[in-house]
Parts: structure tokens; sequence; C-alpha cells
């Protein structure tokens, strides 16, 4: 069962390039808070797809199936609230929605 604390690192995995915002966050206390990085990862996927750079998506969003199929209640609550009602309820997210398993979808 996936954990709060191992939410992080399997996001690093998927998503190398997170991992400067990740310390910043580490640096202002801020790791703590799941809502907080979710919302600062999330921002960091439009960075991408602004940027033109899919390439992680796919990783991303089976990460984020994994929280929702082998998280605890905490982690597939994360999924639910802070990945898919952050990232989908804002205009413009279909570009990540093609990546979503069934669970996320």
């Amino acid at each position: 069962m996936i954990t709060k604390n191992q939410m992080m690192p399997l996001l690093l995995a998927a998503c190398p390039s997170f991992a400067q915002a990740w310390a910043e966050l580490q640096s202002e206390d801020e790791a703590e808070l799941t809502y907080v990085c979710i919302s600062r990862f999330i921002r960091h996927l439009r960075e991408l797809h602004r940027a033109g750079d899919p390439s992680v998506f796919a990783a991303v969003a089976e990460v984020i199936e994994r929280f929702h199929v082998e998280g605890d209640p905490n982690v597939s609550e994360a999924a639910t609230v802070g990945f898919l009602e952050d990232l989908l309820g804002d205009p413009g997210a279909e570009f990540f929605v093609s990546f979503l398993g069934p669970e996320s979808c």
C-alpha cells in the first residue's frame, strides 16, 4: 500500500525535472503539506505543457493511477482531490486527460 511518505519519491521518479521545485518546498518547510506539494507539482506539469514537453505525462498519470489503486485512503483522496480536481478543474487541462488510467478518469 502506498503511503503519503511515498508519494513524492514516486512522482519524482516519474518526473525528475520537478526535483528543483521539490528541493525548494523542502527548504521552505512545505514538504509536509501534501496539497501544497501537489499544487506545485501540477503547476510544473502545466509549465511542461506550455513548453511543449509532454515526455513525462504518461509516467505521471501511471503514478496517479497507482495512487488510486494502491494508495491508502489518504493517498487515494489526495490523488482525487489534489491532482484530478485541481488539474482537471482548470480550463485547458485536457492535455493530460488522455494519459489517465481507468481509475483516474
